[in-house]
């Protein structure tokens, strides 16, 4: 495979608090979530980025740092870099470990061939198979980001610099038990200095539930998000991108969007959503998606220019944990799935190619269509794959496997200075705030207002450190 082409893996996972425990065996197995096969026996992943949701329950949560990061990456300024291990990321160490088990254990079988190390000839190639190492580790709150690249000699692109930011939007709009952690890398093609290009991973957990209030929120947080994120540079701590600085971005985690319920007759509703899912009716399924809904209506404006591979699972949401070990859950959708809540699509994976500059995507019929062509004609998904058999959460693992034609990438990726940015993000974020405080009852505030003062007290007596948004 050429140098101009990159593969992506990209995965998300709702955990449900649930912790494994290899001491005692009780770990779940991965593999159908990240053994990716298809038509192409070439396509070994460049980069894997895993996002994680509710890796700890919210009384944990208190006890931990808002917000960790740790890089290990060979840039030219390692020894500058400070971003160290810092207080709550073991919460991630074990997933860190499994994933990486599980993907080393899956790509050892694939071998490429690379120079021998004593500088024979090409002829003389040898085989050496693929291995991945942990390139950094996000977390906030309960949201965690693994970015993972190749190790082995074979690798075809270089990190020349990592990126990171978040932004919570929970509790009073802004704690963060909802929200984003964002992870962006610069890199090269090994061997082409010339070949550069830049990509950003955006773990996101938006606010639950059904209705249109809450459908409403939700709208209001990717907007936000993808607004109002800042990322600043682990090689130079001034320097600061937002998520249309990349020239594409994947958009990804536990979204929480729905299917349209009607107001009335909502037993009627559930008996035919049912099935539809026993009939395997995908089609049918989707029509009631609230992001399908958006996606296809032009609703909301910062997603232009996002696409969705072709969803060919079944809702992802909610399973009965202990029910669907039964013989039969495989024959109704009502033992397999809960029954208190309406399944969904909840875990998404989209993606988008940007030019850098946000004012040239119209909010006319004519712009929607331009970003996606746009992104259709640099990115290809290869996959799209829910883990059905994985049973471990409410939540089923999503994964998808694209291919980046970077020779389509626009060159420019215009950036203005850090100050802007810093003071535009600001404001969208402090509008956030002031509008769902404005509309938060007293009890919401005093709860806010509580597990800030305790976590603040728990940090204080540990050692821990808590870090700012921006």
């Amino acid at each position: 495979m050429s140098n101009d082409t990159a593969r992506i893996l990209v995965g998300t996972f709702n955990l449900a608090t649930r912790t494994p425990k290899p001491e005692t065996g009780n770990v779940p197995d991965l593999l159908d979530w990240l053994s990716i096969t298809t038509d192409d026996t070439s396509a070994v992943p460049d980069v894997v980025a895993i996002g994680f949701q509710e890796l700890v329950s919210q009384a944990r949560a208190t006890r931990l740092s808002t917000k960790d990061f740790y890089c290990e990456h060979d840039v030219q300024n390692t020894a500058d870099i400070t971003a160290q291990k810092e207080f709550g990321l073991e919460e991630l160490d074990t997933w860190v470990d499994i994933v990486g088990q599980t993907l080393n254990s899956w790509y050892a079988d694939h071998t490429v061939s690379t120079k021998s190390p004593h500088g024979a000839s090409p002829t003389e190639a040898i085989q050496e198979s693929v291995q991945y190492r942990t390139l950094c580790v996000s977390r906030m709150v309960a949201l965690g980001l693994v970015i993972f690249v190749r190790s082995d000699n074979g690798a075809r692109f270089h990190v020349t610099d990592v990126w990171e930011g978040c932004i919570g939007t929970g509790l009073l709009g802004f704690y963060g038990n909802k929200g984003a952690t964002c992870v962006g890398l610069d890199l090269v093609a090994t061997g082409m200095p010339e070949r550069t290009w830049s990509t950003c991973f955006l773990n996101v957990h938006l606010g639950p539930h059904e209705g249109e209030y809450y459908f409403h929120w939700r709208n209001q947080e990717v907007g936000d998000i993808l607004q109002a994120l800042c990322l600043r540079s682990c090689g130079n701590p001034n320097a600061v991108r937002q998520l249309d600085n990349f020239q594409n971005q994947f958009f990804f985690g536990d979204m929480n969007y729905r299917l349209q319920r009607p107001v009335n007759n909502a037993e009627a509703f559930t008996k035919d959503v049912m099935r539809l899912i026993d009939n395997q009716d995908i089609e049918g399924l989707l029509a009631l998606d609230e992001l399908t809904h958006i996606r296809e209506k032009k609703q909301l404006p910062p997603l232009r220019g996002f696409l969705e591979p072709l969803i060919r699972f079944l809702p992802s949401y909610k399973y009965d944990v202990g029910r669907e070990r039964e013989p039969d859950a495989a024959k109704s959708a009502r033992i397999r799935y809960a029954t208190k809540r309406l399944p969904a699509y909840c875990d998404r994976i989209m993606y988008r190619v940007s030019d850098g500059t946000r004012e040239s995507h119209g909010a006319d019929d004519q712009g929607w269509a331009a970003a996606k062509r746009r992104t259709a004609a640099v990115i290809t998904p290869l996959c799209y794959h829910c883990a059905d058999s994985v049973m471990w959460s409410d939540h089923k693992p999503v994964t998808a496997l694209f291919s980046v034609k970077l020779e389509s990438l626009s060159a420019e990726t215009p950036i203005r200075d850090a100050y802007a940015i810093v003071a535009h993000a600001k404001r969208i974020y402090r509008h956030r705030i002031l509008r769902t405080v404005a509309r938060s009852t007293t009890v919401q505030v005093a709860v806010v207002l509580t597990v800030t003062v305790l976590s603040w007290i728990w940090l204080a007596a540990t050692g821990g450190t808590r870090r700012s948004n921006f």
